[in-house]
């Protein structure tokens, strides 16, 4: 088992649980935050306290509070966090909504039409994981 872990930002706990799962059955640890405060919360403590960095976010857009562009920025304008990957995984997204920001994802998935498998190999092959 690899004991990678990904960080993963969504609010639906039916996603949560499927997601769960199957990175799991794979050796990937999740942690779940359901909320963009609560995201930015937890990444300024990584960053304030040098704590361990996921090795990849996957981070929903649509939130209930904070949007997931903004979690997007607070990591990626940090130095200690800047190169760690971040997918976007949303339904709600174009690829041009990025290409004249300052902070842009390394990958965007849609959810909809990414199954489940595919989603699971394309974090395996970023992670390393065979």
């Amino acid at each position: 088992m690899s004991n990678k872990k990904v960080l993963i930002v969504e609010d639906d706990p039916a996603i949560i649980d499927i997601y769960f799962v199957a990175f799991r059955k794979v050796g990937i640890d999740l942690q779940v935050i359901d909320r963009g405060g609560d995201a930015i919360i937890k990444i300024k403590s990584i960053i304030e306290n040098k704590e361990e960095l996921p090795e990849l976010v996957l981070l929903d857009l649509i939130l209930p509070d904070v949007n997931g562009i903004e979690v997007l920025k607070e990591i990626k304008m940090n130095d200690f966090t800047k190169h760690t990957p971040v997918f976007i995984l949303s339904n709600n997204v174009a690829p041009e909504m990025f290409e004249s920001a300052e902070f842009k994802p390394d990958k965007i998935i849609i959810k909809s039409s990414v199954a489940l498998d595919r989603l699971v190999g394309i974090v395996k092959k970023q992670l390393k994981v065979k």
